[in-house]
């Protein structure tokens, strides 16, 4: 089964306009935040606030990631490394979510995370790097990765049905055959 690739015009249109929106609720966000008196909505936004570079340019990179992975071979070579930025770039902001999670808690649980992002960012950019050429050259060695046999589609919902329908009237003629036969 070939799989088929989006078209680059489309893939940055999509992208560009979930961006925009987010963009547009974050503005509107600030907009009617004085008029919310809950401290959580505060924090919140203050993340979101100081991390809106971050997000938009992680944003930015994975759509630079889907166009290149969009385009056909040697091009397509590309997107792997932007996928694996963005991951860390995801990573950054994971990290800056556990800390807010300790400042609505009380607990003290980023640090734990923070010491393992040595480990962690070198990692992450490692396996999506992988994960990501692997997809690349899938494409270029079909015979290597054989497609599953397609599985026949399963009953409908009606013919379910159906069959609970007879196995509860066959249950209950075979209950009244006992029922009969044991009175007489």
């Amino acid at each position: 089964m070939v799989e088929k690739r989006k078209s680059v015009p489309w893939i940055v249109f999509s992208r560009l306009l979930g961006l925009l929106c987010f963009i547009l609720v974050v503005y509107l966000m600030n907009v009617l935040a004085p008029a919310v008196k809950e401290p959580i909505f505060h924090q919140v936004l203050a993340l979101v606030n100081d991390n809106l570079v971050l997000l938009v340019l992680m944003s930015l990179i994975f759509l630079i990631g889907e166009v290149f992975n969009a385009l056909p071979f040697p091009i397509d070579l590309a997107a792997p490394p932007f996928n694996a930025v963005g991951a860390i770039l995801l990573l950054v902001f994971l990290f800056n979510i556990f800390e807010l999670i300790d400042v609505l808690t009380g607990e003290d649980v980023s640090p734990v995370f923070r010491g393992f992002s040595l480990i962690l960012y070198p990692l992450v950019f490692f396996i999506v790097l992988v994960v990501g050429y692997v997809g690349v050259f899938r494409h270029l060695l079909p015979e290597l990765v054989k497609p599953k046999e397609e599985i026949p589609p399963g009953k409908s919902w009606s013919e379910v049905r159906e069959e609970f329908r007879e196995a509860f009237a066959d249950f209950f003629t075979l209950l009244g055959e006992e029922v009969r036969g044991k009175r007489s």
